[in-house]
């Protein structure tokens, strides 16, 4: 999501609450969900086609894409405020797992043994660090958000983009707990391994090990004022 107003881009990473986010930044320009993409360019694409030679949108849209494809110069992504958020990568599991339907097809643990390893090339299952690194494994946004403590740091985020606006809860669901083997946690943790170690997630239990991550070259703040309607 680019907002030109806020100075601000946001690197979407599937099931990580990115819809509450867009959402906020639609609000406080005056626009509505269904005219949300005008922050996501879904018009046309560049020439050399982004991400898979296919990608129209910025939704799900890696970091270095932004650049590499054209979608904003080196120079502005330099200056303004990027960031993304993540989340436990057991919990992004589950979410994916409802989200995607297979539980009509195949229990929790038959998705995660069978399936998850042979979707991972699909931007909604491929790692959370594969969004927000280089091909030198560099963090190129400036501030990385925990999905866990996304309502205590929204101020910030409001701060730093210049939104007035608070944050909305979409795709908010309340679901039974799915049961994990060993075997799936292998898995996971084998799949995931970049995301556990980079976003300082615990491979034992998934919950976050301290406040610190990491973060890319670029502003503190996006310096400008709030572009809420009127």
């Amino acid at each position: 999501m680019i907002s030109l107003p806020h100075r601000t881009v946001f690197v979407h990473i599937p099931k990580c609450g990115g819809q509450s986010i867009e959402a906020a930044f639609c609000e406080d320009l005056g626009l509505d969900w269904a005219r949300h993409r005008h922050l996501l360019l879904m018009f046309e694409r560049p020439e050399n086609g982004g991400w898979g030679g296919s990608v129209n949108r910025l939704a799900h849209l890696p970091a270095r894409d932004y650049v590499d494809h054209d979608y904003l110069p080196r120079g502005l992504w330099e200056t303004f405020f990027t960031f993304s958020t993540v989340r436990n990568p057991f919990a992004r599991l589950e979410s994916l797992y409802f989200y995607s339907r297979a539980n009509k097809r195949a229990d929790f643990e038959a998705f995660v043994n069978r399936m998850v390893p042979r979707r991972i090339a699909n931007e909604m299952y491929r790692p959370q660090s594969t969004f927000l690194t280089d091909a030198e494994g560099e963090v190129l946004v400036s501030r990385i958000y925990r999905l866990e403590t996304l309502s205590r740091d929204w101020s910030d985020i409001r701060r730093r983009a210049g939104l007035s606006t608070d944050l909305p809860h979409k795709n908010r669901s309340t679901r039974a707990p799915l049961e994990w083997t060993d075997r799936m946690r292998d898995i996971a943790r084998e799949v995931y391994a970049d995301d556990f170690t980079l976003l300082a997630y615990d491979p034992e239990t998934g919950a976050p090990m301290g406040d610190a991550l990491p973060s890319g070259a670029g502003p503190a703040t996006a310096g400008v004022p709030s572009h809420g309607p009127g």
